[in-house]
């Protein structure tokens, strides 16, 4: 949550209260520290001087440099109490000079705006971008406010506020706090703490007859490459692409054909929701074409950036070797008048539910076809 604005010094306690309670929710509040700058011991509003507030300095984006309005620290919960302890304040400083933002007049008046309400919500969003790169840190108010303040850029002053008063060398210090924030820096390493969502199989999807007899051919993520020897479902070029995931998907923002020839036609979260499917079109014969999901989160909190896969399409290579030959051809009329089953699905490359002499001719049609450098397929 983003707080901006000043409240009377007689608002403390039940504001203290609410916000205590609101952070053991799982909330953070981020909280501008005010524009009463540049003297030290400035932030004297609620709920910017209280401990449990995420507060805001403003720094000027073209210089990097604390902006004069900014307040600065310490901070006691009651200023008017002498026997209260001083914390640190500002937390974190964020860009708040000059800044382009909403006018109020019109739907379509804009204009420069100064202020540490300017700089707070640069860092209410940088909460939510940590949230979404690593869904398992929502809630962990402690967590993202270290990581913000762990990957800030640092920054001394020799204003020397604070009390004790701060050194010319120390960081955090009551001027800029424990930095400028580093989205980026921040983003990174709450992707880097995520766990990735556990993946069951990536596999090609064909129906072999009846609806409903589905066979899966199996793409590894590693090689060797998963090769789909099987004609186009249902034209040509079409292929369906699942991926398995050991819990329910919670979202997945897209999927995109990375390298190759094809495109994604449509995707998404299956009728299980342990599955994500992926339709291609247009895919071309004798190729390798690379399928990426993104922004993949699960049920369990899980979460992994990206998820690539490399898919051999290679009509007929039923031994899966990048090349279509006699072995293919023999082996395929080796199984012919067998109904099709997982064992034998490969075989079985027109899709009708049997293996017959309608499948070892079209793989002995194909032969000489193959995937590799001077590899030329046949149209």
């Amino acid at each position: 949550m983003g707080l901006s604005g000043g409240l009377p010094a007689g608002a403390r306690k039940s504001l203290a209260r609410q916000l205590q309670a609101s952070r053991a929710a799982g909330i953070v509040y981020v909280v501008s520290a005010g524009n009463d700058g540049p003297a030290c011991n400035t932030i004297q509003h609620p709920l910017g001087r209280y401990p449990e507030a995420f507060t805001v300095g403003n720094t000027t984006h073209t210089t990097d440099v604390i902006s004069t309005s900014s307040s600065r620290g310490a901070s006691a919960v009651d200023p008017t109490n002498p026997a209260e302890p001083f914390y640190l304040k500002p937390n974190i400083t964020a860009p708040g000079s000059a800044i382009r933002s909403s006018n109020n007049g019109t739907d379509t008046d804009y204009g420069n705006k100064s202020g540490t309400s300017m700089a707070g919500p640069h860092v209410a969003g940088l909460v939510a971008l940590i949230i979404s790169a690593n869904p398992a840190l929502a809630g962990d108010v402690d967590r993202i406010e270290d990581i913000i303040e762990q990957t800030a850029v640092k920054k001394t002053s020799a204003e020397l506020c604070g009390v004790p008063p701060d050194t010319s060398t120390q960081v955090p210090n009551n001027t800029y706090g424990h930095g400028r924030i580093d989205a980026l820096a921040a983003v990174t390493l709450a992707l880097a703490e995520a766990t990735p969502v556990p993946l069951v199989s990536v596999g090609s999807r064909k129906t072999h007859g009846n609806p409903g007899t589905d066979f899966d051919v199996n793409l590894p993520l590693t090689d060797p490459i998963g090769i789909e020897c099987r004609r186009g479902q249902p034209a040509n070029g079409n292929h369906t692409i699942v991926f398995t995931f050991v819990n329910p998907l919670a979202n997945v923002s897209g999927a995109a054909v990375t390298s190759g020839t094809g495109s994604v036609s449509s995707s998404g979260i299956g009728p299980d929701p342990h599955e994500y499917i992926v339709n291609l079109s247009g895919v071309s014969n004798a190729q390798i074409l690379r399928v990426s999901l993104t922004a993949i989160t699960d049920s369990a909190g899980n979460s992994t950036p990206t998820l690539p896969v490399a898919i051999g399409f290679l009509q007929g290579d039923t031994s899966a070797d990048l090349r279509v030959n006699v072995t293919d051809t023999n082996e395929t009329k080796s199984l012919s008048g067998q109904p099709t089953d997982d064992a034998n699905k490969r075989s079985d490359v027109d899709l009708d539910g049997r293996i017959n002499v309608t499948d070892s001719s079209f793989v002995k049609n194909r032969s000489g076809d193959c995937i590799g450098p001077g590899c030329q397929a046949q149209p």
